[in-house]
């Protein structure tokens, strides 16, 4: 037995295009949550990056020998490391030493905040950039002197012995 001519060509015409449309109505969701993704990467990248470099810059501010000298060096590495135009974390940086606690036992505090801009990856209707926070503490060493002047020594034994230096 034949089919219908008719039949299946009615079929067909009514089908005509279906696929096109099913595939306009599922690119837009699709296309916006890749973009989810992407923005979502890119803040998991960031923050990760962030908690790296406050590490980095706690450690830097904690091996020097002043109040002074420390928190310039958390902030220079600080900003070394998140202000690179090759690959740009954050728009803003904010770094924040605390050195409260400056005493060998003690430690030094590095808080940094920086804006993401996701606008380029942001669907509408979503932030076009997030602020991100992170804290390190790194331990100044107990056993290390901080700094009281410069004294040689061997100056001091000299004249001890009756000799001059």
């Amino acid at each position: 037995m034949t089919p219908n001519p008719v039949r299946t060509c009615g079929r067909a015409d009514r089908q005509a295009g279906s696929v096109a449309v099913e595939l306009t109505l599922l690119s837009v969701p699709l296309v916006v949550l890749l973009l989810l993704i992407a923005s979502f990467g890119r803040l998991s990248g960031a923050r990760l990056e962030l908690a790296t470099v406050a590490g980095q810059a706690a450690r830097a501010a904690s091996v020097q020998r002043d109040p002074a000298t420390a928190t310039a060096a958390a902030r220079r590495t600080a900003h070394d490391a998140l202000t690179d135009p090759t690959a740009p974390t954050c728009d803003t940086l904010s770094v924040t030493v605390d050195i409260t606690r400056w005493r060998p036992g003690g430690a030094v505090t590095v808080t940094l905040g920086c804006r993401v801009n996701l606008a380029d990856l942001a669907p509408p209707g979503t932030p076009q950039s997030r602020l991100l926070t992170a804290r390190a503490i790194a331990p100044i060493d107990l056993y290390r002197g901080l700094s009281v002047g410069f004294t040689n020594s061997e100056v001091f034994a000299a004249s001890n012995l009756g000799r001059e230096a």
